[in-house]
């Protein structure tokens, strides 16, 4: 998964071209809460999810989520998650938690634009 990121930064994950966003669609399953353990220094995960519609809810303790809240766990210092989640399906009510383990100066840009949503959803109040 991380063969198309940014060379010589250990800490960019962004896509090195426009070719990982095909890459990117066509992944089905679910993200794993665990991803990025083992790179607990990265800062950058410009469009890494960028439009991944096959990605699929799972449910823990009565609530669903597409986006682990524990997936930023270990990696505290991530600054950019630009356009991360773009075009992504919500199939149920998104929670954001996941959002308050990150720094208060983080990226955000576009970082749910052109999302697909089931019902009538909302990110107001997120940030």
């Amino acid at each position: 998964m991380f063969k198309w990121c940014g060379e010589g930064d250990p800490t960019n994950y962004t896509p090195r071209n426009r070719s990982y966003i095909s890459i990117n669609s066509i992944t089905n399953g679910r993200i794993c809460p665990y991803l990025f353990n083992t790179i607990s220094n990265i800062k950058y995960l410009t469009e890494f999810f960028y439009n991944c519609k096959g990605l699929n809810s799972y449910k823990i303790a009565d609530k669903y989520y597409l986006i682990p809240p524990e997936l930023f766990a270990e990696a505290k210092k991530v600054q950019r998650l630009a356009n991360t989640f773009h075009g992504m399906y919500f199939d149920t009510t998104p929670d954001y938690s996941f959002l308050s383990r990150l720094t208060s100066t983080l990226d955000v840009r576009g970082i749910f634009a052109c999302c697909m949503y089931q019902s009538a959803y909302s990110i107001a109040n997120v940030f």
